[in-house]
């Protein structure tokens, strides 16, 4: 049964593999298969993409990373943190006032207990 050129073969003019191209063929594969088997791999795993572990793994330090470099990440992190302060603020504001009112209607212990005496 005859075999299939291998990469780099060529078959002779009697249809079989030229035995120096297969020579050739096994030489490259022993010498560059294992480099290009990791740049296959390196390939598959950038069109993949980050997942969320990994980013987090790295998130931190590159954070701080960046944060020593320049102000850039300080400048566009500011409107997020601001806008959640304010929420975060709005809403302590709004369970104080919650809180003052009911205090207000309903006399506290201290209250009764100058009341009784």
């Amino acid at each position: 049964m005859p075999r299939e050129p291998a990469p780099g073969g060529k078959p002779s003019g009697n249809g079989r593999p030229d035995a120096a191209g297969d020579d050739l063929g096994r030489l490259k594969e022993l010498l560059l298969g294992p480099e290009r088997r990791r740049l296959d791999e390196a390939e598959r795993r950038i069109e993949a993409g980050l997942r969320p572990d990994q980013v987090a793994e790295h998130l931190p330090e590159a954070l701080a990373l960046r944060a020593r470099r320049d102000r850039q990440l300080a400048r566009a992190l500011a409107p997020t943190i601001e806008g959640a302060l304010r929420v975060n603020a709005r809403s302590a504001y709004a369970s104080f006032e919650t809180s003052r009112l009911h205090a207000e209607k309903c006399p506290s212990s201290a209250s009764i207990d100058i009341v009784r005496d």
